[in-house]
């Protein structure tokens, strides 16, 4: 594999970065705390475009290959690190997670597929069996068909 070099970029650097979203913002921040004068440009208003409309959830599930996994992983530790140093009245970071589960054996097979997986990568995922699955979510109405033995949910 490449060799990779990284380079601290003086004040004497002078950077346009285009667009001031979450990313561009990201990037902005990153080159000014390394000593780069930075010009921000956005169209409208800082969060107008794409930041605003889309919902993200911060998530390391699911994703290949396992460098993609690495790559969400890590960007999850570093929300939760930017949130802690940085703390509002209202957080902007909420880990939630979600849950999964199935009615029939295939699809049970696949969850249960990739809980292991994402154990196996130290990524935090947990079998619900239904009791479980019910008290987390009360109003959940399940089909009869998931059964105790068919419910393979991830909290991840």
């Amino acid at each position: 594999m490449p060799q990779k070099t990284v380079r601290q970029h003086t004040g004497s650097h002078r950077i346009a970065v285009i667009g001031a979203g979450v990313l561009g913002l990201a990037v902005a921040r990153s080159l000014a705390s390394q000593g780069a004068q930075v010009t921000l440009f956005d169209q409208r208003y800082p969060g107008s475009g794409t930041s605003q409309i889309s919902y993200g959830w911060v998530n390391a599930n699911g994703k290949d290959p396992a460098s993609y996994h690495r790559l969400n992983a890590a960007a999850i530790d570093e929300h939760k690190r930017w949130q802690a140093e940085h703390p509002t009245p209202a957080p902007w970071l909420l880990e939630t997670g979600t849950l999964e589960w199935a009615a029939d054996p295939a699809t049970r097979r696949q969850l249960e597929q990739r809980v292991a997986k994402l154990k196996a990568l130290d990524y935090p995922s947990e079998p619900y069996d239904r009791a479980r699955l019910q008290a987390a979510l009360p109003e959940l109405r399940l089909d009869p068909r998931v059964q105790q033995d068919g419910i393979s949910p991830l909290n991840a």
